[in-house]
Order: C-alpha cells, then sequence, then structure tokens
C-alpha cells in the first residue's frame, strides 16, 4: 500500500503543477485549471458564507466531503498537494523533527476554523490566511513556475541546449513576470516548510483549518482502522503515525485524524491491524467549549471590525480591479486569493494587492498599469477565477467593459512639459480614447484623454516612456457587475 500511496500522492502533486503551468493564455481556455480550488470545501464554504450566496461552480467540493464521510482524512494523505509537498520536504529532513510531542496542538486548527467561519458568517474572508490549497496555488505561481522559467531561460544561453530549450521559450507558461509580493508569499510557505523541522507535517497536525474541517467529518466514516487481540502493545504503529491518529492506547484509534495511509498496518510485527468497514474503539480530541467559543468570539469581533468600512468598500476608489469584477463589499467577501487569475495575465498586471485596498483585501487581484496593461484579446481572469469574484465576460462584452480612468499629469509628460512629440499613449491605446490636439497658443500637439471612450485598460500606463508614467489609471468610473 505504501507504493501506491506514494504514486497516488506524486501523480495528484504532478498534476497540480501541470495545471499551474497550463494557467497560462491559451491553454486555460481549454483545461480545468482552477480545479483544486474548486475542490476545497474550506475555501469554498468561507466565500459562499462570507457572500451569502451558493456559487454552484464549485459543486467539486462535494467529493471531498463523501471521501471525507466515507474514507475520514483521506484527502490529506492522499490528494493534498501541499501535504505532498511537505511530505518531499521531510524526506529531505529526515530525523531533524520528532515525529511526535505536541498533542495539545491538535485543537489549534479547530480553533482557526471555528474563527475564520465565525468571520466569514458576518461578511469577512480570512480564509486565505490558512488554507493549504491556496497557499499551495500562490505558490506555485511565484515560486515553482517562475523558477522554472528563469532555469529555461538560462538555460537558453547554454551552449548545445538552446536548441533544446526554444520550444519551451515560446510557450507563455515559461515567460518570466515580475510579481510585487513574491519574496512575502515565498517567506509564508518557506515557514510552512520549516515547521517539518519541528515534526513531520507539523502544519496538516495542528495548524490547517482544511484538515480539521475533513475530520470533523470523518469522525463518523465507517471504514476505520482497526486492531484485534493479537496487538503486543509495541508502539510502532504509534511511532510511524503522521497525524498522531493512534490513541496512548494502540487499540484506539482518533478516526477523524486518521488518513488511511496504511504506515501503521505496515509496521505492525503481528499484523493486528486492518482497515475494514464498521467502527472501532475510538479515543476523541477534547475541546474546550470555552475556547472553542473563544475563538468563535474572536472571529465575529474581527468580522465585525472588518466590516466597518464605506458602502463601497476601502479600495473602491483606490485600486483598479480585473474587468468583470463583482462589487467591491461582494468581491472581497467572495475572492478566494488564490492568484489564479494573476498567474493568468497575459501581461504580468495583474498583481496580489497588499494593503492598497485595506487590510481585508490583502492578496486580492489588483490591475497594475505600471506592471502590464490588461490585454485588448485576453478575457483568462475570468475564466480561470474559481468562486466568480471575477465574472466570465465574453472577449467582445470584455472589451466595453470600464475598470477605470486614465489620467495625464503634465508635469511628467514629454509632450506637456518639454514640448516633446510622443504618440506612445495614443498608438497603444485600443479604444481610441487619447486625443492629440494643439491648444490656443500651444507649440505642439498635446495628448488628452477623453473619458467617455478611456476603459482603463493600463496600456497606456505601461507603455509610457517616462518614470514615472506621465499617464496612469484610477479606478474612476469603473463598471463593477
Amino acid at each position: 500500500m505504501r507504493g501506491l500511496r506514494i504514486s497516488i500522492q506524486l501523480g495528484v502533486l504532478a498534476l497540480f503543477i501541470f495545471l499551474v503551468f497550463a494557467n497560462s493564455y491559451p491553454s486555460a481556455f481549454n483545461l480545468p485549471v482552477d480545479l483544486f480550488m474548486r475542490l476545497d470545501p474550506y475555501a469554498s464554504v468561507g466565500a459562499m458564507v462570507a457572500a451569502r450566496t451558493l456559487i454552484t461552480r464549485l459543486w467539486p467540493l462535494l467529493l471531498v466531503v463523501g471521501s471525507a464521510l466515507v474514507l475520514g482524512r483521506v484527502f490529506c494523505g492522499y490528494f493534498c498537494p501541499l501535504g505532498t509537498m511537505l511530505d518531499c520536504f521531510s524526506g529531505v529532513f529526515r530525523g531533524k523533527g520528532k515525529s511526535r510531542g505536541f498533542k495539545r496542538l491538535h485543537a489549534v486548527k479547530y480553533l482557526i476554523l471555528f474563527g475564520t467561519l465565525a468571520a466569514a458568517a458576518v461578511g469577512v474572508s480570512t480564509t486565505h490566511f490558512f488554507d493549504p490549497i491556496n497557499i499551495a496555488e500562490r505558490t506555485g505561481i511565484v515560486l515553482i513556475r517562475q523558477g522554472a522559467s528563469l532555469l529555461v531561460l538560462g538555460m537558453g544561453y547554454v551552449p548545445g541546449l538552446a536548441g533544446l530549450v526554444e520550444p519551451l521559450e515560446s510557450n507563455l507558461a515559461f515567460e518570466v513576470r515580475f510579481y510585487n509580493l513574491s519574496v512575502f508569499l515565498v517567506l509564508i510557505f518557506g515557514c510552512v516548510v520549516a515547521l517539518e523541522f519541528v515534526s513531520r507535517r507539523f502544519w496538516c497536525r495542528y495548524l490547517c483549518p482544511l484538515g480539521a474541517m475533513i475530520s470533523l467529518l470523518g469522525r463518523v466514516a465507517p471504514f476505520a482502522r482497526k486492531v484485534n487481540s493479537d496487538c503486543n502493545l509495541c508502539g510502532k504503529c504509534e511511532t510511524a503515525c503522521p497525524f498522531e491518529a493512534v490513541g496512548d492506547d494502540p487499540h484506539k484509534t482518533r478516526h477523524g485524524e486518521c488518513t488511511r495511509c496504511y504506515r501503521c498496518s505496515g509496521v505492525c510485527p503481528q499484523d493486528a491491524i486492518s482497515f475494514r468497514v464498521g467502527r472501532s474503539c475510538g479515543e476523541d480530541l477534547s475541546i474546550g467549549r470555552r475556547v472553542a467559543m473563544g475563538s468563535i468570539l474572536a472571529g465575529v469581533a474581527y468580522g465585525v471590525v472588518g466590516s466597518g468600512r464605506s458602502e463601497g468598500g476601502p479600495g473602491s476608489d483606490k485600486v483598479v480591479r480585473p474587468p468583470g469584477a463583482i462589487s467591491e463589499r461582494e468581491f472581497l467577501a467572495t475572492c478566494t486569493r488564490c492568484g489564479a487569475c494573476v498567474g493568468a495575465c497575459l501581461t504580468g498586471g495583474l498583481q496580489h494587492s497588499f494593503l492598497e485596498a485595506g487590510v481585508e483585501g490583502i492578496w486580492t487581484p489588483v490591475l497594475v498599469g505600471r506592471a502590464g496593461g490588461c490585454e485588448w484579446e485576453c478575457n483568462l481572469c475570468g475564466k480561470v477565477c474559481n468562486s466568480r469574484a471575477i465574472r466570465y465576460l465574453p472577449l467582445e462584452e470584455k472589451k466595453e467593459v470600464k475598470v477605470g480612468t486614465a489620467v495625464i499629469d503634465t508635469h511628467l509628460c514629454l509632450a506637456w512639459q518639454e514640448e516633446r512629440l510622443c504618440y506612445i499613449c495614443d498608438e497603444i491605446c485600443p479604444s481610441g480614447a487619447v486625443d492629440f490636439t494643439a491648444g490656443e497658443g500651444e507649440a505642439i500637439e498635446k495628448p488628452r484623454v477623453l473619458p467617455e471612450e478611456c476603459i482603463g485598460c493600463g496600456l497606456c500606463e505601461w507603455k509610457c516612456p517616462t518614470s514615472p508614467a506621465a499617464i496612469y489609471v484610477t479606478p474612476k468610473g469603473a463598471d463593477r457587475l
């Protein structure tokens, strides 16, 4: 069984990485690149509770819920990409982290689950801080894909290898882009990995709220671990279990924690352990009522404070959202912050926000014209959004959606400040929103933005030759669906 489990884990991880690379133009139009986020019941339920709406696109989460009800925490042991990554690092750190010793921390993941869902109940999304699929998705975009892209780019300069990597260089999935929060997001992943030094699968055992949700469902799973009378109490099964599902008495099992990985049966010298249908002796994890209620109240308090914002939302007048974004209040509640839209953006103009849209808007996508404008012929961000915080718009409809309005800083513009001819903003504008005219007493034609024509794509800001850009996009007049 060990070989089968490892094969499944590596196969799922390979699929996950493939979808990360496929999340680029034009592959994402034909593949379910948001599959893992749609399978994630924790992030999905959090988004639906916060938005107070049913998102039918997220129906695949029922597959994970069903597996938990029948097989327990099997998703964590076989199918979670972050869990498999941690298993890979555990092999590197083998012998450096303790296998056990932190049982009292088991309750922490449940407290995180209760607190974040309580915050969602009052309209504030916080699941993105702790969701493992979310962490894996963002890591895949800013670390795995960018790392591979840099490797391919570097190999292109090595004699004898240029011909081999040339097909990859023309693939947009291997294009190197700048992401403003790359270091920060990689550090988060690094901290999760560093916990492997402390204890094997530390994150999964003690901190993962998705694991806590699946564990609660898995307590009723009929397919369970059983120990017969041949057990000699050697304790090998307890040591081998990566999730501390084996109780202090080896005959007892914390059914919610068991991933059915078969490690315990593999090390049992008496062949006393089996997995089959039927309940066996269990050991419950006790979570104090006061502690649980405290986490719920803390989540509600955070949500109440976070939701005390203006009607339009803290970022509605500060940041430019991608075309198809729903109203700011709903957007902040519905967006899972997975970064799929950021990874799919053809120009790299979509970036993770930090505090530009307030604390509640952290990691939500914003269009940064200087990093790259919104490509006229691309509508991938709506295609890959798992929660439909960005609505998918047919290309012709997307071209008509206004995300903001460009403004010219006459103190920086070459034509206005230095009387030098420059038509770049007009040449790049797809909607004909830049008008060059010479006013009374002006020696040359100077650019002026026609607000009613401008859609706020930011291509002008991207290509402006001055630094900082003399033309930039504001969210003024944006259409929010």
